[in-house]
């Protein structure tokens, strides 16, 4: 998309008198170079993936490495208890959100990313604001990102990739592949 931050859409919202939606469907039409229909059937189909990975969740898959799977099952029996430290809401969020992360892991059809624009979109429209805008968040995350040296990053070549359990992972996973 051409927008460079949250502010900007919101913007041209107030400015076309557009909803959130309909200020990334008619970017997506001009970016793309596609009708109304085919734009909002990509979307529908995005959404679909996202249903479906929610729907046909099987918390007993794991990932070709061993490292991704079973969370999302811990998270919903856990929302389903008492004395938790937040809502339902925010529970289900976070399951969900581990959800599509392990279908994503484990091979199953999902759109990688589209999970966080939902659950942002939605944050938004039901009016819940951050004491820090997004577009501050994103920028600080580029700023910090540009920072940290290369070894450091998600590289494997630092961190926790150089701890004894880590390395014992990856001679495993050496010896599967």
């Amino acid at each position: 998309m051409a927008f460079c931050s949250l502010k900007e859409i919101l913007n041209k919202c107030i400015k076309e008198n557009k909803a959130f939606w309909e200020v990334i469907i008619f970017d997506d039409m001009k970016e793309r170079n596609v009708s109304f229909d085919e734009s909002f059937s990509k979307m529908e189909s995005m959404l679909d993936a996202m249903k479906n990975a929610d729907d046909s969740y099987d918390g007993s898959l794991k990932s070709a490495s061993g490292l991704s799977g079973g969370d999302g099952a811990k998270l919903e029996a856990f929302r389903k208890q008492p004395n938790r430290l937040v809502g339902d809401f925010m529970t289900e969020v976070m399951e969900k959100a581990v959800k599509m992360g392990e279908s994503n892991a484990c091979m199953k059809r999902i759109v990688a990313g589209a999970v966080n624009a939902v659950i942002s979109s939605q944050l938004t429209k039901a009016g819940v604001k951050s004491a820090v805008p997004a577009d501050e968040v994103i920028d600080s995350m580029g700023r910090i990102g540009a920072l940290i040296p290369k070894c450091l990053k998600e590289t494997s070549g630092e961190g926790l990739a150089l701890t004894p359990s880590a390395l014992k992972i990856q001679e495993k996973l050496q010896k599967q592949f």
